[in-house]
């Protein structure tokens, strides 16, 4: 790691971003990446998981949890299971019967990353205890069976509300809710895990802890947030999925994109390129070609994709579909500048054509792939009182404000009209 990449928050706190290829850890005032090893198509082997934990254990730090949403695993006295991703296939059949019923609930609460489904299986498997890798987390350091409320909600059982588990939709999956981890605030629990929050709730504080604006997250997939206070609001028939936050009780407007920086990496990987090769690349191309990986994500898929796009073909694809899913939340609650983070956002042809499509400023902070961690360790300060934005902007300073230069909001259009919208 460069000397950019060192955050220098306080001693005794581990910082883990739990991700679906690598964690990042924070431990002893610098980054270190710990690779995950795929067992299947989005599961994981939780056996790095287990490594990091026992290094924290042993050192005796306080951690703070953020990552993934909605992965789920099983353990107990009889072992573990692998860490079910939201990529994976475990749950999908579960979800199609439900929808199959037509229960307008289950329809409203359960979305096809929920990792209910996946829950419910795990238990019918005979796991003692079912969760995320939070949940897990929490419980091999404090012995707690416990969520935050933010990553409850992504179960898809959770009223957000009462922040109690909704009986109808236990009952429809057959689940005892005594089974299930006990929602809390995570902050008011304290303990040796002192804080969980989801990746994209802390993503968006790493970007703008005023949560004033708009933040885009490109990486594996593709993330568009923003947010509306105490009002749940979003569109489901387009896409736009209200989530909670944090454990504050506030919401976000997402609308996402599940591949996104996954596709640009095989391709550059299978065709030996770098990423330096996109610098030369130039939007405008009038007519391109959309591989099929990409019309996925919260949206309904209403048409059918392109087999093997060359190089400008995909990066026309990825430029067009996070300035998309950036246009569907603008339409949820408006917004003049949006920050953008991720890997995605090193990529300058990235960053200016997505200035060009919105119309509107783009802001690109220091250390855009740390947007997360940073991110996790301002919303502890934000609990504790203190000053999350000093923080940021001292940690991240805003490196570059993109300005539109010409009209590509077309590119928009074209993207929408591949998903029958």
């Amino acid at each position: 790691m460069s000397s950019r990449d060192m955050i220098c928050v306080e001693p005794g706190l581990c910082i883990l971003d739990i991700g679906t290829s690598s964690v990042k850890a924070w431990i002893d005032g610098e980054v270190r990446i710990v690779r995950l090893v795929q067992l299947d198509s989005g599961v994981l082997d939780p056996g790095p998981i287990d490594s990091l934990i026992d290094l924290i254990d042993r050192r005796g730090y306080r951690v703070v949890v953020t990552g993934q949403r909605a992965s789920a695993m099983g353990w107990g006295d009889e072992g573990r299971s692998p860490i079910y991703t939201w990529r994976s296939g475990l749950g999908r059949e579960v979800l199609r019967e439900v929808y199959a019923t037509g229960d307008p609930l289950a329809s409203l609460f359960l979305r096809p990353a929920s990792s209910g489904p996946r829950l419910k299986l795990l238990l019918d498997m005979g796991y003692r205890y079912v969760g995320g890798v939070e949940t897990y987390i929490s419980w091999r350091l404090d012995g707690r069976y416990v969520v935050d409320y933010a990553y409850a909600h992504t179960y898809g059982l959770l009223d957000p509300f009462s922040r109690t588990y909704v009986e109808h939709l236990l009952n429809t999956l057959g689940i005892d809710g005594d089974r299930l981890p006990q929602p809390v605030d995570s902050y008011e629990e304290g303990g040796r895990l002192v804080l969980q929050i989801p990746d994209q709730s802390a993503a968006y504080y790493g970007e703008d802890p005023t949560l004033s604006s708009a933040k885009l997250t490109l990486g594996t997939g593709c993330f568009a947030g923003i947010y509306t206070g105490d009002s749940p609001l979003g569109d489901l028939e387009k896409g736009i999925v209200p989530m909670m936050l944090d454990g504050l009780g506030g919401f976000m407007a997402e609308a996402y994109l599940s591949s996104w920086g996954d596709l640009l990496d095989e391709y550059l990987a299978r065709k030996g390129l770098g990423y330096d090769y996109l610098e030369d690349l130039d939007l405008g191309r009038r007519v391109f070609r959309v591989p099929s990986k990409i019309l996925s994500g919260s949206m309904p898929s209403g048409g059918a994709g392109d087999d093997d796009p060359d190089i400008v073909d995909l990066v026309h694809a990825l430029v067009a579909g996070a300035g998309y899913v950036a246009r569907l939340i603008h339409g949820v609650k408006s917004f003049e500048r949006i920050y953008l983070g991720g890997g995605g956002a090193l990529s300058r042809v990235v960053r200016q054509g997505l200035a060009d499509i919105l119309g509107l400023e783009v802001v690109v902070r220091g250390s855009p792939r740390l947007s997360t961690i940073h991110g996790a360790y301002a919303y502890l300060l934000k609990r504790r009182g203190d000053d999350p934005v000093g923080y940021i902007e001292g940690a991240r300073p805003v490196e570059e404000v993109l300005t539109p230069k010409r009209d590509l909001s077309w590119m928009v259009d074209a993207f929408g009209g591949r998903l029958g919208s």
